[in-house]
């Protein structure tokens, strides 16, 4: 049996979660691995087969998504070249995080393709949403990448299969511990204006780490840094607390560490509006709606918040596991000796 995994790389929520996923794949299936997006941060530690364009989204340096940016960078001809391009004969099961050009590619030539990721929860017809009307989100959540089967990930096992975040090895293996600094992750913002917010609170010590990292402007308290793997980790684990978006990954990470936590969803972003929504509801998480305002908030956090820890076990094989099985199921009238060869392997 051969496995395509395709990877979104806008945000590195996808890619973290695949370096935990692929090996419990490779131990069952020969897989291969496709990434696709301009702008990742994070490097695999592994062999990548295939790098796409894509179609992805673009930070912006005021909260939120830059329109013109996605629009210039993005290209449909190019997307529907890769789409057509993408040598999927070669492989039995295609799984998607969030990927588009495989869910598509798979849609059109009649692949079995699955999805993988909390942003498919968002779907789920009693998934509790927040207040509000958000069309165009719901519609590109739905039509962004088409698949046959989702697997569902979520802070909360809600039922209706959804399984609990996916902690990579390395924040497992951390022994986590309060310094007296708050790492700072806000990727859709500017330097100039996270500076600006954070001089407001004297005295607190910041470490900042940024996209667009220049040279000039540290000050006493606040300390800004390129977005590195190592040193992101180690400021992680020692930090006293985690000022970020509301993205699935990096919030997961900081409540199984039992770090205290503020968010700041990015703006007109269904997916980070839902998940704030139920760090704030179910959690007891300070939640900010932009730099410029709720000071209160940010005020009564550093003062007054208190850490969140959420075991979540490591269930990634069993997860992987299931979704061979259905594999399975779904090619019950096909079994090939590949497929006997799976069966074998989870017993």
């Amino acid at each position: 049996m051969k496995i395509l995994y395709a990877i979104q790389a806008t945000g590195n929520g996808h890619l973290t979660r695949a370096v935990e996923i692929i090996p419990c794949l490779r131990k069952r299936a020969e897989t291969d691995v496709l990434i696709s997006g301009l702008h990742a941060e994070f490097e695999m530690p592994f062999e990548v087969t295939y790098r796409r364009k894509g179609y992805g989204f673009f930070f912006g340096k005021s909260g939120g998504i830059d329109a013109t940016k996605t629009f210039r960078k993005n290209c449909v001809v190019t997307f529907m070249n890769e789409v057509r391009k993408i040598p999927l004969h070669q492989y039995d099961m295609i799984i998607t995080d969030f990927e588009p050009i495989t869910a598509w590619a798979s849609f059109f030539r009649g692949k079995y393709c699955v999805g993988i990721g909390n942003q498919y929860t968002l779907n789920l017809k009693d998934f509790k949403a927040p207040e509000g009307r958000f069309p165009l989100s719901k519609f590109l959540l739905r039509n962004y990448t088409p698949v046959d089967k989702t697997y569902p990930i979520f802070y909360k096992e809600t039922g209706q299969g959804v399984s609990l975040p996916i902690i990579r090895t390395e924040i497992r293996q951390m022994e986590p511990r309060r310094q007296n600094y708050y790492l700072v992750y806000l990727s859709a913002y500017s330097n100039s204006r996270i500076r600006s917010f954070l001089e407001n609170y004297k005295g607190i010590k910041f470490k900042v780490f940024c996209k667009h990292y220049e040279i000039g402007f540290d000050t006493n308290d606040i300390k800004f840094y390129p977005v590195d793997n190592v040193n992101f980790l180690d400021a992680l684990e020692k930090c006293n607390g985690v000022l970020t978006h509301a993205g699935f990954g990096l919030t997961s990470e900081a409540m199984f560490l039992g770090k205290k936590m503020c968010v700041l969803p990015m703006k007109d972003q269904y997916e980070q509006i839902c998940n704030a929504d139920f760090l704030k509801n179910e959690m007891g998480i300070h939640v900010l709606r932009s730099l410029s305002k709720d000071a209160l908030i940010m005020e009564d956090w550093l003062g007054n918040g208190k850490p969140v820890q959420v075991y979540f076990p490591n269930e990634t094989q069993k997860l992987v596991d299931r979704m061979l099985t259905d594999y399975l199921i779904y090619e019950s009238l096909f079994l090939s000796p590949s497929n006997d060869e799976i069966i074998t392997a989870l017993g």
